[in-house]
C-alpha cells in the first residue's frame, strides 16, 4: 500500500508537470466543444461538471450552455473521507470558498447527479484515473453506482495520458476522457 502511494505521488508530480504545458485557451475550447457529443442532448438528465483549480481543463463555458435546458451542479466536499455531495450552479450563481479553496455556490441546492464531469492529473487507455490523492471522487462513483447508471466522464488534455495509471482496489474507473483531441470511451 506504501509502494503505491509513492508511486503515485512520483505519477502525479510528472503528470502536473505535464498539465501545465498543455493548458491553453485553444486547448479548453476544443474540449468545451468535444463536450456536447460526449454529453448527450437528453434534457432531463442532471450533469456535475467542476469549476476549476490550477491547470484543470475548463468547462465553464460548456456548463453555462448546458445550464439553458439541464440542471448543472457543482462537487461540494463535505468532509474528510466522505463522498462528495452535489449542488445546483448556474452562471449566475454566487460562490464563496469551499474546503481545499474550491469555488461553491452560496445557496446550497442538493442533487444527485446522472453524469459527472471528472476532473483529473493523469489517465489511461483502460479508464483508469489518478486524482489529488483525496479519494472523494473514487467514494462517490462507488456510492453513486450503488444507488443508480451513473456516467463518470474525466475531461483532460491528451498529454495528460500515461502507459498506466497505478491503480489500487478502491479506484473507480471513469466510463470515459474528453480531451481536446475527442473522446475515449471505456
Amino acid at each position: 500500500m506504501v509502494e503505491i502511494e509513492i508511486l503515485k505521488k512520483q505519477y502525479r508530480e510528472k503528470a502536473l508537470a505535464q498539465r501545465k504545458f498543455f493548458k491553453t485557451k485553444d486547448n479548453d475550447c476544443l474540449i468545451q466543444k468535444n463536450l456536447v457529443s460526449a454529453v448527450g442532448k437528453e434534457n432531463n438528465l442532471i450533469v456535475s461538471g467542476y469549476l476549476p483549480i490550477g491547470s484543470e481543463a475548463d468547462p465553464v463555458s460548456f456548463m453555462s450552455k448546458m445550464s439553458l435546458n439541464k440542471v448543472v451542479a457543482v462537487p461540494v466536499i463535505v468532509g474528510k473521507d466522505k463522498p462528495l455531495k452535489f449542488t445546483i450552479w448556474t452562471p449566475d450563481s454566487e460562490l464563496e470558498l469551499g474546503a481545499f479553496d474550491v469555488l461553491i455556490p452560496k445557496s446550497i441546492s442538493w442533487v444527485v447527479p446522472d453524469i459527472l464531469l471528472v476532473p483529473l492529473i493523469a489517465f489511461d487507455s483502460r479508464g483508469a484515473r489518478l486524482g489529488y490523492g483525496g479519494g472523494f471522487y473514487d467514494r462517490t462513483l462507488s456510492m453513486l453506482r450503488l444507488q443508480k447508471d451513473i456516467k463518470a466522464i474525466g475531461i483532460a488534455f491528451s498529454g495528460q495520458c500515461v502507459d498506466e495509471v497505478p491503480i489500487e482496489i478502491t479506484d473507480q474507473p471513469l466510463d470515459g476522457v474528453v480531451t481536446e483531441l475527442g473522446t475515449l470511451w471505456f
